[in-house]
């Protein structure tokens, strides 16, 4: 039986092909499929687009306690896990020229799902940190209520996407 060999490899091709794809949509469940970076000093808002530049930017090995961030100049992060325009137009593809027209505020609240953060630059002997924030409904008439769930220092890496976009990692520090 020649053949009998044969089925096995494909089946064993078949099966990694099979955990290679759950891997694939796990990672894109696991992280935003878009990174917006506005405030502070920039004049325009930044998208990050790369896949895996995000996920470089979202890897928190390193905690941050945050205790020195309150006296700290911040940029805003918009998470975006599903892009969808104001206008409940999704956006599908990452080459879509209607990315320009993506605000902040077109951001999905979700419970317990980080869509908003801050980026604190790099401030004298102060590492670059991340705080990412999610929103908690307390009952049905209140507002949201802002609490950050994850800080830390960023990496080099990181740090390397966010000035290959034209993200300043580096800011002076404030003078209190």
């Amino acid at each position: 039986m020649p053949f009998r060999g044969l089925s096995r490899a494909l089946v064993t091709c078949g099966m990694a092909m099979l955990l290679g794809f759950v891997v694939v949509l796990y990672l894109q469940a696991a992280f935003p499929s878009l990174l917006m970076v506005h405030g502070g000093p920039l004049e325009n808002r930044v998208i990050i687009d790369d896949f895996e530049g995000i996920q470089e930017i979202m890897r928190w090995d390193v905690p941050h306690d945050g205790g020195d961030l309150d006296s700290r100049s911040f940029l805003d992060l918009s998470l975006f896990w599903n892009v969808t325009l104001a206008s409940g137009e999704e956006i599908t593809s990452l080459d879509d020229t209607r990315l320009a027209e993506l605000n902040p505020e077109d951001v999905a609240t979700a419970i317990n799902t980080p869509t908003r953060g801050r980026f604190y630059p790099a401030c004298g002997t102060a590492p670059a940190v991340i705080a990412l924030d999610t929103f908690e409904f307390p009952d049905p008439d209140s507002f949201l209520i802002r609490e950050v769930v994850q800080t830390w220092i960023v990496s080099e890496p990181a740090l390397s996407v966010f000035e290959r976009f034209g993200v300043p990692v580096v800011f002076e520090c404030d003078r209190g």
